[in-house]
C-alpha cells in the first residue's frame, strides 16, 4: 500500500486548522465581551444603589426638594 500526500490533501488540513482556531478566537471573544457586559451592569447596579442612598438622604434633608447629582463612576 502506497500513500500519496497531495497538495490538496496538505491544503485541506490547512484549511481545516484555520477553521478551528478562527472558531476558537471568536469564541475567545464573546466570552471577553460578555465578561465585560457583566462588569459594566454591576457597575451600572451599584452607581444606582449609590444614588439611590444620596438621593434618600438628600430628599430627608430638603424637605422634598430634588437636587441634581452630577457624579458618576
Amino acid at each position: 500500500m502506497e500513500y500519496e500526500i497531495s497538495f490538496a490533501g496538505v491544503g485541506l488540513i490547512f484549511l481545516d486548522m484555520l477553521m478551528l482556531w478562527a472558531c476558537w478566537m471568536i469564541r475567545k471573544h464573546l466570552a471577553l465581551m460578555e465578561y465585560e457586559e457583566e462588569k459594566s451592569e454591576q457597575e451600572d447596579v451599584r452607581y444606582l444603589q449609590r444614588l439611590l442612598l444620596l438621593i434618600g438622604d438628600r430628599a430627608d434633608r430638603d424637605d422634598g426638594e430634588l437636587q441634581v447629582i452630577d457624579e458618576h463612576p
